[in-house]
């Protein structure tokens, strides 16, 4: 699929859990013509999952137990609707486009989409990355500071970008930001 719709030399970008599906690509096909990684809003490991917990115990009273009891398996919680729609205008995106969508995830997608990535993490292979990597995340976000700097920090050539006034989906709260990081970034990367 890749080769027939880029061929050549390329740049990948993933963001949120997409950025541990392109390490996983790089890692198990390890392309040869991937000039340059971004990752937006990285989730490679435990710590995008402790950070979201802790984030999580930031909010309401109500929220947090709601949440505590996910911890445990238990998704019936009437008050995890809200406990949701908290965490998400908090952290995941705080400008939602008119055309979002406005309901929080049903019980059984959040039952899904909460994986441990601790087995199958893949930060420790930012070390054999030979291309530049850029790392995006959004001013509020769940996935700190600290977490992009200790990625950052496995890279042979990383950048770190933070993207004011945005959440976890950065590209939606504050596009035009997004964007000129992006851009600044494969304008040094290109150069010859």
């Amino acid at each position: 699929v890749r080769n027939s719709l880029a061929p050549g030399p390329m740049h990948v970008l993933g963001g949120s859990w997409g950025s541990a599906l392109v390490m996983e690509w790089l890692m198990t096909k390890q392309p040869r013509d991937v000039r340059s990684v971004i990752l937006m809003c990285p989730t490679l490991d435990y710590r995008a999952e402790t950070s979201r917990r802790a984030a999580q115990m930031t909010l309401s009273p109500a929220s947090r137990r709601a949440f505590e009891k996910t911890y445990h398996g238990d998704f019936s919680d009437p008050a995890l609707a809200a406990a949701n729609k908290e965490y998400r205008d908090t952290f995941i995106v705080r400008h939602p486009p008119r055309e979002a969508p406005g309901e929080p995830p049903n019980p059984k997608m959040s039952q899904t989409l909460a994986v441990d990535l601790h087995p199958q993490g893949r930060s420790m292979d930012l070390m054999s990355l030979s291309q530049p990597v850029l790392f995006i995340r959004g001013e509020h976000d769940y996935v700190t500071a600290g977490d992009v700097a200790g990625y950052a920090a496995l890279c042979r050539d990383a950048t770190v970008a933070t993207i004011r006034d945005a959440g976890h989906l950065a590209f939606m709260d504050n596009p035009r930001a997004t964007v000129a990081v992006i851009a600044k970034f494969l304008a040094r990367v290109e150069r010859p």
